[in-house]
């Protein structure tokens, strides 16, 4: 919420998109908010069928990738 806020008043003014508000495109918003919360329920529920030492290899394999990427090593 403070990231949404913040991103809305420090653009306010500036029209860079159409149907925004500030740097805050509402389309991408509204497209994140109907898939988020379905789909963070269902990663939970899948979360506790799967074996905890699987989803922690899982987990650190997503985090050093994610890394890897941010550190521009992968393309």
């Amino acid at each position: 919420i403070g990231g949404f806020l913040s991103y809305m008043v420090s653009g306010w003014g500036v029209s860079t998109f159409p149907y925004s508000i500030g740097y805050v495109s509402l389309i991408n918003f509204a497209l994140i908010a109907c898939f988020s919360v379905p789909m963070a329920s269902l990663g939970a529920k899948y979360a506790h069928r799967v074996p905890q030492k699987k989803l922690k290899i899982i987990f650190s394999v997503l985090v050093l990738y994610m890394a890897l990427k941010m550190l521009g090593i992968l393309p």
